[in-house]
This record gives structure tokens, sequence and C-alpha cells, in this order.
């Protein structure tokens, strides 16, 4: 047949993958930077405060000083985030100052990040596939990466927050492990990223313990594997020991925590890798499988023993430390923190996002049911990845930017088993593409589903322009405009969506479901001068403040200073002596 004939490019070299990668994110970026938001508005909250951490840097605020003064003052707002983020945009910003305006160049460096870190990510999943099933695979990953748009969520332009830093290291770090029976370089590449993951955020710590068992796993079943073991091992050990040097201030290199790199994770990391050092150079304990079981058990009992030890806490998970208060009033809200089904309430469209992870697993299953392909530690370990990071999808709707990422080599090296597609013809290649791509299922949900009609009032996206023009003070505003209201105005805000943020999470609380005469008190000890009030889609029949505004009651203690869009700014008015005029 004719189109048999059409063939795709022999995409087997290192320079081919290369090539591809940055043709891919090339396109990405012509396609994605019209609708780009790069100047006063934000993706997403994260989006917004790491600008705000990324300008008091440029600022001058020390480098081990990662607090957020204007969040509830005095207090401000200590957030674990990775410091090395933001001295990476930072060093950005300050190369594009040499060509263009201050603004400018903060737009061009948010617009550039991610892709940064999309094309490490894009040639770890193309190795990936040409490991499983050369270069007809490639083509396929390419051809899907292409099409399937749940892939680049986390890498749109302007997203500037840690996540894709963290998919490209985990991605790199499995691909190193694929490769680590090639050489001890692959082995040290695994380890340095596992180490570097975990200092860039503690969500990615599954994918680097999965990577260190699967290292371990090798060792035992393979004999003469101890110097990829060792060469992994140290490289974890450096650079983890590394990262915790370079953004943690020397007076706290003991300090502890269950939900970011610190001491005890780091003595974690050391006291296991001295251990299973120690028993890959004892001949009696590497000689037998059973012996290799043992130093591998005793190396992960040991860690978790330090972890645990360290800071006891850490055994209820890594929000152990958080106020059990928070949990009612917003833990447990947080829709990227639910299970994968409670998106059905919004749309199916949204879930669509989940046939490409699902239709991997498939055909990973069936790869595997081969005995052939079981004996392959390359297949075993994408289905062990492909199968971890769909389950952690389905429970956690957040996870489900790993899933995608990893079905892609899964159906990749699937797909390349097929004769007509191992020969490189494009056209069974898009076909096998397009089965698996969410693109389909999305088209076909959309044209059949009715939109919901949801209310959201206050996104991210809510315009918060207006209140720049006013003279600095404290703003009330809901949560999930606080970060905006950092990065676009020179205000200081009561709450932002943080888990750090105990005190002003309850204050919202108080304000907006306690009745007019406690948010009239709450507000007067806070000493909060500005409201900005979203203007509700429905107004809901409660005795508090909100519903008070909505219904186009102004109590006297307020004035409405502008209403912009679907944002009410209103000021709070004082007496002479500073407390709040009467009710």
């Amino acid at each position: 047949m004719l189109t048999f004939n059409l063939r795709g490019p022999a995409l087997e070299g290192r320079r081919s993958i290369l090539l591809a990668s940055l043709v891919l994110v090339t396109l990405t970026a012509a396609i994605k930077f019209p609708s780009a938001q790069l100047y006063e508005s934000f993706l997403d909250t994260d989006d917004a405060l790491r600008i705000v951490l990324v300008r008091q840097l440029l600022a001058g605020q020390p480098w081990f000083e990662n607090i957020v003064p204007r969040a509830l003052p005095p207090h401000g707002l200590d957030i674990h985030w990775s410091r090395l983020v933001d001295g990476g945009i930072a060093a950005l910003i300050l190369m594009f100052r040499t060509m263009m305006s201050p603004a400018g160049a903060e737009a061009a460096a948010r617009f550039a990040w991610p892709l940064l870190w999309l094309v490490p990510a894009v040639i770890a999943v193309l190795s990936m596939a040409r490991r499983l099933g050369g270069s007809a695979a490639v083509i396929v990953a390419l051809l899907l990466l292409f099409l399937n748009p749940p892939n680049f969520v986390q890498f749109i332009p302007g997203r500037i927050d840690h996540h894709n830093v963290q998919i490209a290291l985990t991605l790199i770090a499995t691909a190193c492990l694929i490769f680590s029976d090639r050489g001890r370089w692959a082995a040290a590449g695994a380890g340095l990223a596992s180490g570097a993951v975990l200092g860039i955020g503690f969500e990615a710590l599954p994918f680097a313990l999965l990577t260190a068992a699967a290292m371990g796993i090798w060792w035992v079943i393979v004999p003469g594997r101890q110097q990829h073991l060792r060469s992994y091992v140290l490289a974890l050990c450096v650079s983890a020991v590394g990262m915790h040097v370079a953004q943690t201030a020397p007076a706290h290199w003991l300090g502890t925590a269950c939900d970011a790199l610190a001491w005890n994770v780091v003595a974690a990391v050391l006291a296991g890798g001295i251990w299973i050092l120690l028993a890959s150079f004892s001949a009696r304990l590497s000689h037998a499988r059973s012996n290799r079981l043992l130093a591998l058990a005793g190396a992960a009992g040991l860690a978790t023993a330090c972890f645990l030890i360290l800071r006891p806490n850490c055994v209820r998970g890594p929000l152990a430390d958080v106020d059990p208060r928070l949990w009612p009033l917003f833990l447990d809200h947080v829709e990227e923190m639910k299970p994968f089904w409670t998106i059905l309430k919004f749309s199916w469209l949204e879930v669509t996002a989940y046939w490409t992870p699902f239709f991997g697993l498939a055909t990973l299953v069936m790869m595997l049911w081969n005995a052939e392909r079981r004996a392959q530690p390359q297949w075993v370990i994408i289905l062990t990845f492909a199968l971890v990071t769909t389950t952690l999808g389905v429970l956690h709707v957040r996870m489900s930017s790993y899933a995608v990422w990893f079905a892609v080599p899964a159906i990749a090296g699937a797909a390349a088993q097929v004769r007509w597609i191992r020969d490189r013809a494009l056209v069974p290649s898009i076909v096998a593409v397009l089965l698996a791509s969410s693109l389909l299922p999305a088209v076909l949900v959309a044209s059949l589903e009715t939109p919901r009609s949801v209310s959201r009032s206050c996104s991210p996206q809510t315009d918060v322009r207006a209140l720049a023009g006013l003279e600095p003070g404290l703003v009330f505003a809901h949560l999930n405009l606080g970060s905006a209201i950092l990065a676009n105005t020179p205000h200081s805000i009561v709450v932002a969506p943080y888990h750090q943020m105990t005190e002003g999470f309850i204050a919202f609380h108080e304000i907006m479901e306690g009745t007019p005469a406690a948010a009239y008190r709450r507000i007067g000890e806070l000493g909060v001068q500005y409201l900005a009030m979203c203007v509700p889609q429905k107004v809901q029949e409660a005795n508090n403040l909100p519903t008070l505004l909505a219904n186009g009651e102004i109590p006297e203690w307020l004035d409405l200073v502008q209403e912009d869009g679907e944002l009410r700014i209103y000021r709070v008015r004082r007496a002479r002596g500073g407390s709040l005029v009467s009710r």
C-alpha cells in the first residue's frame, strides 16, 4: 500500500533526539505564544507567588530568607519552596534585562522558563522510547507528545512554579535508571536527578524512592551491578547534601521537616547510602542473592529509622505538622488533592486527560504478557512507574501530570512492536497515536456534554489591578486572589492558599462565614484597610458580610471605592483614633 511507503526519519542517535526535542519545543512555543499570560495575569496562584519571591530576591532579599513579608504582616509567609528555582528565574531575568526593559525581561523569563525544562523532559521521554522500541518508537512518542495537550499543562509559557522542574527531573532520573546497565554514568545521572528533585519539592518523593528501590532490586537480581549501584548511591548522597546546603541557612542545617528536604531526609539518605556501599564492597554480603536482599532491606530500614527518629511526627505524612484546624477550613477543599472522580462535578471533559495513562497501562500489561519482555528490566521499570504515577494521579488530581508523561514511552514502545509501525510507516503510527491520545476522547465528550454552570467566582485569573492605584494597605480578599494581589499591587494580604498561613485562614473563615458583627470586629483587630470582594454568581441566603454586600447593603463602616468587572473594592472607614467607625 502507498501509505506504508511514507516513512518517518531514522531517529536513532543522540543528536537526532536532541534535534527532534528542540523542534517539538519550538512548535509548542509558537503555538502557545499568542495565548501566553505574561504580564498582569497569572495561570495559577503559585505562579504569582513565585514571581513575588523572584522580585524580592532581585531587590536584595537575602538568599536564605525565603519569606513574603506582605503576607499577613507582621508575621509574613515563611514558604518552604526551593530557592534554586527562584535563583534560576532571577538569572534569566537579569540576562534578558541586558536586551530589554525590566518588565519585558520578566515576561520573557516567564515565557522561557517552562520551555527550558520542557527540552530535557522531551529528551528523557524520547530516550526511553528509543530504548523500548528503537527509531519507530521515537516517532510515535514525538507524535503523541504533539497531539496530547495534557502533557504540556505544567509547561505552558507562564508556568513558573516548581511542578515542571520536578516532572523533568523525575523523567531524567527514570531515563538514566533504564540506561544504567549501559554505563556507570547513567547510574550516577539517576542519583543526581533524584537528589535534585528532593530539593525542588517533596511532591516527587515517591518517584525518588521508586528509583532507589529499582536500582537496589536490580542489584539484588543481577550479579555484577555493584559498580552501578555505587555510582548511583554516591551521586544521590552528593546531590541531596548539595541541595540541602545550597538552599538552607547554616543555622538551620540540622533542622528537620516532614514536607521539605531537611536534615532528617539528608541523614536518611546518608545512612542508607553508606550501609549499601559497605554491603557492595563486602564479598560475603554481595555474593549470594539472599544476602544482597537482606543488605537492601537493611539499608531501607536504617534510612526509615533515621528519618522518623529525627522527626517522629513524620510518621503521619508530609502534612503532619499542619495545624489540625486547617483541614476543614482549607485542605479538605483543595481540588488538586482530591481523587479524579471529583472532577466529574465540573466536567467530563477534564477526565479525558486520564485516557492516555490508562491506555498506556493497558498496552504495558499486554506487552509484559510476553515472557521475553518480562525478562527485560526496562519494560518492568516503565510498567512500575506508569502504574505508580497513574495510581497517584487517580488518588490526587495534580499527580496526573506525571502519569501522562510516563504513558508516552510505554505506548511508543508497545506500538513499535507492530510490524508496520516498526518499519517507520507514518500513517499506521499516526493511527496508533490518535487512538492513544486524549484528543479524540476530548473532542467526542465536548460534542456530547452539556456545559455545567459552576460557581468559581474569584479565580486566580481575576483582574486585581484596580487595587494598584490605592494607597498601600492591608487587603482582605478571597484566598484565590492573595498571590495575585501581592504580584500586581503594593498591598499586603490577609490570606493566600498556602498551609503555612493558619492564622490567615482562621481570620478568613471568621470574616466570610461569621455574622456581619463578627466580621466587623475581626477586620478591626487585623487592621484591614480594604476589602476586595468578588460579585457572587449566585447569592446565598446567609447572615454574613458577603451576602450583605452581594445584596447591595453596604455597612456604614465601608465605602465602595470601585467596581471593576467581578471585583468590588471597599475602603474601611476609620475614626481619627484609628478605630473603625461605629456601626
